[in-house]
Parts: structure tokens; sequence; C-alpha cells
């Protein structure tokens, strides 16, 4: 299990509910506008860091990308700045992060997670101060064995049904009704199986932050 805080426009404030919150995690990803590099030198020491340039990112940052992908613990992340400059492109993409708005966001949108954890520096207007923290679980895989094995034993009863079928010409509508419907259990739980996904893995907990 991983955890991963997810913070965007700290403007040259880091909190110290931030800060604790950080020192609990394995990675942070800052989608950009620190303001000054003094916020990215105080993230290095704490966990392994991920970090897009912002609008508010001046000559300090020219190292920065404006985009970046990575892949934590199997997870696939792209993050940016502003959600104008996501890639179109996001093929074996889990997850997409940006910032900018200083607005929380967080949506599934075409089978990836979509997470702008809002502002976490200066008070803007009357917007709230937000962070996430995603957590990466091991349960993905126990999961799977347990539907796939789920399906193959509603599959064999489902055959089995339509072997009795035949023998047993006089309640061969009622088993053949039967077979039919654990057959089409078996094809439920075997989409789920499908279905299971890296985002079955993730767990998003919003934090909001005191002004």
């Amino acid at each position: 299990m991983k955890r991963i805080a997810v913070i965007s426009d700290t403007h040259n404030v880091l909190r110290p509910q931030v800060l604790d919150v950080l020192r609990e995690c394995d990675a942070i990803i800052h989608a950009g506008d620190f303001t000054s590099e003094g916020i990215l030198d105080m993230l290095r020491p704490l966990a392994s860091v991920y970090v897009v340039r912002g609008n508010n990112d001046k000559t300090w940052a020219a190292g920065l990308s404006d985009t970046l992908r990575f892949e934590i613990d199997g997870i696939r992340f792209f993050i940016t700045h502003d959600r104008r400059d996501v890639s179109r492109y996001l093929e074996g993409i889990d997850v997409v992060i940006f910032g900018h708005s200083h607005k929380y966001f967080q949506e599934i949108i075409d089978g990836r997670l979509w997470l702008n954890p809002g502002g976490c520096g200066r008070p803007r207007f009357s917007q709230e101060l937000t962070m996430a923290v995603l957590t990466i679980t091991d349960e993905l895989a126990g999961n799977t064995a347990i539907s796939a094995g789920d399906a193959a034993a509603l599959a064999g009863n489902a055959a089995e049904l339509s072997g009795d079928t035949a023998v047993l010409a006089g309640n061969a509508a009622e088993l053949s009704g039967d077979a039919a419907a654990l057959s089409g259990n078996a094809a439920s739980t075997a989409g789920t199986v499908a279905a299971c996904g890296p985002l079955s893995r993730l767990r998003v907990k919003k934090i909001l932050l005191e002004r």
C-alpha cells in the first residue's frame, strides 16, 4: 500500500497542516505554482516528488516540465498545471492531475480519474483550501481471483443444468431457464473481472484545510 499526497498552487506557502500530511506519505505530487524554489526544496527530503511548472513559476523553474507522465505502483499518472494543457493522447493513463483553478475537482471520465486537489497556499476569495491523498491498495489481485472463481463456478453450473435438460425432457423448459440465468450470472461476473482495472485499487481522500 502506498499513500500519495497531491497538492497544487502553494504560492510560496507550505502550511503546517499540509506538512503533517506530507510527512505521512510515500510520494508527493505538486501540480505547479510553487512561486518560489524554496517550497520545492522543502518537499524533496520528505518523499519521492513528482512536479510540473505552473504559470507563476518563473526563471528558477526553467528546468521543470510543463507535463509529466510517470507510474507509481502500477498506477499511471499524467500531470500538468492547467487543465487546458492536458494531452489528447492519454492511452494507458489511469489518473490525470491538474491545478490552476484553486478549486477541488474529482471525477471519473472515460475510465480515468481526473483530479484537481485545489489550492493549499494562500486563500483565494472565498474558496476553500484543499489537498488530496491517494491510497493505492493491493486489493485488485485478490478481488479478481475471487470473481474469476465465481465466474468459473457459475459457468460450470450452467453447463451441468444444460446437460440435465437433455436427460430430463419433462423439466427441460425449467432447467433451460435456470441454465440461461446462471449463464447470464457467469457473464455478468466475468464482466466484473474485466472491469477490475487499476482504478479499483485507488482510494481518494479530500482534505479540507484550515484557512
